[in-house]
């Protein structure tokens, strides 16, 4: 079965790389996939990590739970240049996600444009 992209949206055009962050959240009820693209611009000497955080909602009260941490592997790290990260994600059995950026260290600068992209299989 082929993918089909669900939605594809640009979440920032320079989003601040100086403290950390979470992007905004997108649906990703029955989806199979969602992937980050990443890329950075003015870091000369900032360190972080990136991950993802999942949430589910509550079908009958229609509220949200907590946010959980999903760490990728290996860990998508900056490391004081520039870089570019395409950030996937498979078998998300949630309502909803979202980007996570911790700044480690050094002299936070630096800004990163964003894109999400999620899809299911099938037709």
């Amino acid at each position: 079965m082929a993918n089909k992209s669900i939605a594809k949206k640009r979440l920032s055009t320079a989003q601040s790389l100086a403290a950390s962050f979470t992007s905004e959240s997108t649906n990703v009820e029955n989806l199979d996939s969602i992937a980050w693209a990443v890329s950075t611009a003015g870091v000369t000497d900032n360190t972080g990590t990136f991950s993802f955080q999942i949430r589910d909602k509550d079908q009958v009260t229609n509220e949200f739970g907590d946010w959980i941490d999903i760490a990728f592997d290996p860990i998508p790290t900056l490391t004081s240049t520039n870089t570019t990260l395409y950030l996937f994600a498979t078998q998300i059995e949630a309502s909803e996600a979202r980007l996570k950026f911790v700044a480690a260290g050094g002299t936070p600068n630096g800004t990163a444009q964003i894109w999400v992209k999620a899809s299911r299989k099938g037709a």
